[in-house]
């Protein structure tokens, strides 16, 4: 006797769950806004440091008699080192107002000075 066409299809319906599963996570992260809304991370970066290097509050924070020997990323933003004096410098990332795709807005909070 033969089984019912959808007893047949069980197991495979249950094999294929987990890769349609995967299909659709996939798909949405793909084709998320909030991927879509940032620039590469070199452009990005890029317009942050160029935005840290034109701030006054960040020239007047980091004020030392030497030029500035590096940048480097951290977690929260950009380390500045002038001598023997270093800045951190926080970026807040902030929706963009508009909700459309382009760079990511965002605001540079420099800390304190220490110098060693």
């Amino acid at each position: 006797m033969l089984k019912p066409i959808n007893e047949m299809l069980k197991p495979i319906n249950e094999m294929l769950k987990p890769i349609f599963f995967s299909i659709i996570c996939l798909g949405s992260q793909l084709f998320s806004p909030s991927l879509l809304a940032a620039l590469p991370p070199y452009y990005q970066s890029a317009k942050e440091i160029i935005a840290i290097l034109n701030s006054s509050i960040v020239a007047q924070k980091l004020s030392t008699p030497y030029p500035i020997d590096s940048i480097k990323k951290t977690e929260k933003g950009y380390r500045l080192a002038a001598g023997k004096c270093e800045l951190e410098v926080n970026i807040i990332y902030k929706p963009r107002e508009d909700g459309l795709v382009g760079p990511v807005n965002f605001e540079i909070i420099p800390g304190e000075r220490s110098c060693h």
